[in-house]
């Protein structure tokens, strides 16, 4: 099982619309075949963040759908691509985790294997 954690942290993009990524969210959580599990955790540290979690059977699969829905989106995706980090973890946690998407592009980036 893969975990993924998109963080975003709203003071990089001033304009994004939270509610707008929160419904994005339950849109793709709500596909059963690629989410078992999806949760929101918000904090403060150094400056608001929020946390959406998923737990996937279909890690590229997910991060497509990710990129399709929400990256892509026309109100949220250029705010989310400058206001987020995209990681995932696999059966060993943080030993094998990956950077996926990094709100800095200067960050060297992981590809996910294919399925």
């Amino acid at each position: 099982m893969t975990i993924f954690c998109i963080q975003v942290q709203p003071d990089r993009a001033p304009d994004i619309s939270i509610d707008r990524v929160r419904e994005l969210c339950r849109e793709v959580a709500s596909d059963t075949a690629l989410v078992e599990r999806h949760g929101v955790v918000e904090g403060d540290d150094g400056g608001p963040y929020l946390n959406l979690m998923f737990e996937t059977p279909r890690a590229a699969a997910f991060w497509q759908a990710v990129q399709a829905r929400i990256y892509a989106d026309a109100v949220v995706g250029e705010p989310m691509a400058k206001a987020s980090m995209a990681t995932c973890t696999g059966e060993e946690g943080w030993d094998d985790y990956l950077l996926l998407h990094h709100y800095d592009p200067r960050h060297e980036l992981d590809a996910l294997p294919e399925e």
